[in-house]
């Protein structure tokens, strides 16, 4: 069993977050997430192609050619409630490496980092298929929990992002490079392998929720994430002299 220390509020917090984006509500707080307004894609239930995989060990949590079959607003100033087809949408990503891992409740914690993209084509906004519609960094641990004595799994994580400038003019919102808060979760089926590790066999369903940061949130949020940072490396290099 590996340990760690951290703050058990932060990572029930970011839990909640990916809990609420597989819900399809807000990303920031329970006070807000019926009022914020953001972007769900939709992952294609699917098997065969798409894998999510840890291979044991210290090594990441990644995830590949995940089907992703189309994208709706909840609460955006324009066009709310409608949904656009995806084509050929996919998913992926890879997180940090491995920073803890509880044989007695079943679930993995990957480090922060690494990167989530999501590509796909948008005929009804001119969007070429293989364009890249969000592009983001895990901004907290990364966790997949098993449910049940089966081999079904919870994943979810935060991460901080951008919006393919034409979709979120469509739906009304920041262009331009602008900072953006969301969410991933996914339910899948991995027996776990001989190493520690896992792959999908097939993924049950899952989503990706993303929500703009209002100014100055976004300054706000980019000094957290920087100084998550710094404690981060500061707690490993101690663990290290150790």
């Amino acid at each position: 069993m590996v340990t760690r220390t951290g703050s058990m509020s932060g990572t029930r917090a970011f839990r909640a977050l990916a809990a609420m984006a597989a819900l399809g509500v807000g990303l920031f707080s329970a006070e807000r997430a019926e009022a914020a307004a953001n972007l769900t894609f939709t992952l294609a239930p699917q098997s065969g192609n798409g894998r999510i995989n840890y291979a044991g060990g210290a090594t990441t949590l990644t995830g590949d050619g995940l089907a992703v079959a189309s994208v709706s607003g909840l609460s955006t100033p324009a066009h709310a409630q409608s949904a656009l087809l995806i084509d050929g949408g996919a998913l992926q990503f890879n997180t940090g490496k491995l920073s803890q891992m509880n044989a007695l409740t079943k679930e993995w914690d990957f480090s922060p980092g690494g990167k989530l993209e999501l590509d796909g084509g948008i005929a009804a906004l001119g969007i070429k298929p293989g364009s890249a519609l969000l592009t983001g960094s895990f901004s907290q641990d990364i966790f997949v929990r098993s449910i049940g004595t089966g081999d079904l799994k919870l994943q979810g994580g935060a991460f901080f992002n951008v919006v393919n400038p034409t979709l979120a003019a469509y739906f009304g919102l920041p262009t331009g490079g602008s900072a953006y808060l969301g969410g991933l979760a996914t339910l899948f089926s991995a027996p776990n392998n001989g190493s520690g590790g896992f792959a999908s066999s097939d993924l049950t369903s899952g989503s990706v929720t993303t929500s703009p940061v209002p100014e100055p949130g976004a300054l706000a949020i980019f000094a957290a994430l920087a100084t998550g940072g710094l404690a981060f490396v500061h707690r490993r290099r101690n663990l290290d002299r150790n």
